[in-house]
């Protein structure tokens, strides 16, 4: 007892004072970690995204429902090569309204559709249509909150989520084909801009997470 007290270890002070020590540690730990898991969450999104549209990269023809298969099967050797996981993803049948094909993981949908045309502009007869792949946090909670929209006539581009809070496969809640895309010609050169949505985008150059 008289060793104990001698040390300070008999003293309840000497306790509290490192029980307060490995509170403040974990306080200044928990954000730092945290932020890391959703850098990491969002930054495979936005990989797998990329991926997607890159498998049907010179699609000779319009892509149908049954093409879909084949373009995951060309998404998974293109994964594959990068290394970059994605036998975690699920397909979700049926494909979303709108769209071609949908998979999901555990915090993230990926939707591939035909992209709208630009009200703006008439397509020639016989084009090819459009694509765009969308990646959506699956939950309202967790780690995942970006979107990411990776088209294949414009360049990607992702979003913070904090006006619509797009989230799972709800229709009300999820982001629908095209709604990415700028809403007005007249600021084409800046990176950042208003989407069909009304949310706000930063584009960013193809290939830069």
């Amino acid at each position: 007892m008289v060793r104990l007290r001698r040390t300070g270890l008999g003293n309840p002070a000497f306790w509290y004072f490192g029980a307060g020590l490995v509170l403040i540690a974990l306080s200044l730990w928990a954000p730092y970690a945290t932020a890391r898991r959703t850098t990491r969450v969002e930054q495979r999104a936005d990989g797998i995204a990329r991926l997607l549209l890159e498998a049907i990269h010179d699609w000779p023809f319009a892509l149908t429902p049954d093409d879909a298969l084949v373009a995951l099967a060309r998404f998974h050797q293109h994964a594959a090569c990068e290394r970059i996981y994605v036998t975690d993803l699920e397909i979700v049948e049926p494909p979303l309204p709108g769209t071609l094909l949908v998979l999901q993981n555990k915090h993230y949908v990926f939707h591939l559709a035909e992209s709208p045309p630009d009200r703006r502009e008439t397509p020639s007869p016989g084009a090819l249509p459009n694509y765009e792949v969308m990646a959506w946090p699956r939950n309202a909670t967790g780690p995942a909150h970006s979107v990411y929209f990776h088209p294949d006539n414009a360049l990607p581009a992702y979003t913070r989520n904090l006006a619509q809070g797009y989230r799972g496969l709800e229709p009300k809640h999820r982001p629908k084909p095209g709604c990415a895309h700028r809403r007005q010609a007249l600021w084409e050169w800046t990176t950042s801009y208003y989407g069909q949505d009304d949310g706000r985008w930063i584009a960013f150059p193809s290939g830069v997470e």
